[in-house]
């Protein structure tokens, strides 16, 4: 047998051990897939029971045993998390994502976990005060609003203050049934209403009180220490007792002035043919003493003689100008033992009588002289 000498490998020529090679650029196949290893799935599921067919792990502990802590019943899960359920295909559900599934999520991605049942995130809608949630506003009651403006003009109106007062609570009672707003309104008519009133009741006793203290009596004294008796009829004051009433007029003697003074010291006897201030039409005995003004006995007085006076002179455009006065005796010299007072006619609108005598006759209407 003869030796050969080798020749090179140029890929012209067949290699000496019969390989063929691949042509240029030829890729070689990948190895084919490592046969099923049981081992592989003891260490993802845990061990292998002997005993179960085909060598699966064995099946979770019953309901009624209690699993050990720390452990699950249904074994670890596999190293690297689980991969594709068997049979879905890429794309749709049960398929496992690329590189498989994951203990955690990536980073950004949301949890897949069981979902809490715990209170809703959304709380009740939120609901106005009747109920409607889509409801305009409760407008101010009216009332209320009258009653401010009313306390504040109060102030100036007078009238318009109690008005405020009665308004403030009608809607104070009506926003409590739920008719609108303005508690604090209705409050503000209250009481500046209230204010108002009382200040302008004040005003009206002070003037009141300034308006009759004008028709007081001031008892002004004469030079001979005389009272006067000026609007002694219209303040009710008590009857002055440091007077002394002149004695002994008779009926139908004239007096030249309407005296001024309780005592009548200012009043002279005079010819009644001639204008005259006052006449004496009669004498009476009180029976009792006359303290005030407002003394009942006083009014019965002085009515009888408007009576007497009028009987004497029937004319009625003659009584339009004349007039009834009493003059009676002091609380002194009532407890002295004095009784007389006198009726008298004077003038009604002007300082002196016209000539004549009521008594006689010849007064007015019944043929003045």
């Amino acid at each position: 047998m003869s030796e050969t000498t080798p020749r090179p490998d140029d890929g012209v020529n067949p290699p000496a051990d019969g390989s063929v090679p691949p042509p240029p650029g030829y890729q070689p196949a990948p190895p084919p897939a490592p046969a099923y290893d049981p081992g592989a799935v003891t260490a993802a599921y845990g061990s292998v029971d002997p005993n179960s067919p085909g060598g699966y792990p064995p099946p979770p502990p019953t309901y009624g045993g209690t699993p050990s802590a720390g452990t699950s019943p249904y074994g670890a899960p596999p190293a690297g998390g689980y991969g594709a359920q068997p049979g879905a295909a890429p794309g749709y559900p049960g398929a496992a994502p690329a590189g498989g599934w994951s203990a955690a999520p990536p980073p950004g991605q949301p949890g897949y976990g069981t979902p809490g049942y715990g209170a809703p995130g959304y709380g009740a809608p939120g609901y106005g005060t009747y109920g409607d949630p889509y409801a305009a506003p409760p407008k101010t009651n009216g009332l209320a609003i009258a009653a401010l403006v009313l306390g504040i003009s109060g102030f100036f109106c007078g009238i318009t203050g109690i008005v405020a007062v009665v308004l403030g609570i009608v809607a104070l009672n009506q926003i409590r049934s739920g008719r609108g707003t303005g508690r604090g309104l209705a409050i503000g008519g209250i009481v500046t209403g209230a204010i108002a009133t009382v200040l302008v009741a004040a005003s009206v006793v002070l003037a009141a009180t300034g308006f009759w203290s004008a028709f007081e009596d001031t008892s002004s004294t004469s030079s001979d220490g005389s009272t006067s008796t000026d609007d002694w009829w219209s303040d009710g004051s008590d009857v002055q007792t440091d007077y002394q009433l002149a004695q002994g007029y008779l009926a139908g003697d004239c007096l030249s002035v309407y005296s001024e003074y309780w005592d009548m010291s200012d009043a002279d006897i005079t010819d009644c043919a001639q204008a005259h201030g006052m006449e004496v039409i009669s004498t009476f005995q009180l029976s009792a003493a006359i303290t005030s003004t407002d003394d009942e006995l006083l009014y019965e007085a002085d009515d009888a003689c408007w009576s007497q006076i009028t009987a004497l002179v029937p004319d009625t455009a003659t009584q339009d100008a004349i007039d009834s006065d009493i003059y009676f005796p002091s609380q002194e010299q009532w407890e002295a033992g004095e009784r007389t007072a006198y009726c008298v006619v004077v003038p009604y609108a002007s300082d002196q009588l016209g000539a004549g005598s009521v008594t006689a006759g010849t007064y007015g209407g019944t043929g003045s002289l």
